[in-house]
């Protein structure tokens, strides 16, 4: 006989079952007391001039150098990565490269990289 004085176990409600997406999406955030992302003002470029930012010497027009590491090409070398001068465009090999060009582009010039 069973024992009357337990009660069977409960089911989960509001699950995939009950018509409810289990992870939340667009239309849960339309639900109250859910908080929508606030848009970055970075993103949209706020507060940026529009071709060049003489404060910080980044000039988003100025043609890349090469299609892959100056001195590598000259030398002979390989890269992992390329990273490409903010200032002048030079193209120079990463960190991770054998020879670090982009470094030494940077310490050389003081360009932002």
């Amino acid at each position: 006989m069973a024992d009357r004085g337990r009660q069977a176990p409960r089911r989960a409600t509001g699950g995939v079952r009950a018509g409810r997406h289990p992870l939340p999406g667009p239309a849960a955030a339309d639900r109250p007391g859910r908080r929508r992302p606030v848009p970055d003002q970075r993103l949209r470029g706020a507060g940026m001039s529009s071709d060049h930012d003489s404060d910080s010497g980044i000039d988003p027009s100025a043609p890349p150098s090469g299609t892959g590491c100056v001195e590598c090409d000259a030398a002979g070398g390989w890269w992992f990565h390329l990273r490409r001068c903010a200032a002048c465009g030079h193209i120079g090999c990463c960190d991770d490269s054998p020879a670090r060009h982009a470094t030494a582009h940077y310490r050389d010039t003081g360009h932002p990289v």
